[in-house]
């Protein structure tokens, strides 16, 4: 991965784990703007009802470049 450090891209990853059942967009608000998140999602054409067990690695890459 490049444009961001590993370190924050685990930092996202573990927030969107956050609480298992919620919805990922939910999770990540915790530590992003609730509207940076929207737009994220809304970019990247993503569900918001999306939970992070179903993302796939490449989305995880994307949403950490339109995040950090």
């Amino acid at each position: 991965f490049t444009g961001f450090s590993e370190k924050d891209f685990f930092h996202l990853f573990k927030a969107g784990f956050q609480a298992k059942r919620k919805k990922l967009s939910s999770n990540l608000s915790i530590i992003f703007e609730k509207n940076q998140v929207q737009t994220a999602f809304s970019r990247l054409n993503l569900d918001e009802n999306l939970r992070a067990e179903d993302v796939k690695l490449e989305i995880w890459q994307k949403l950490a470049r339109e995040l950090l």
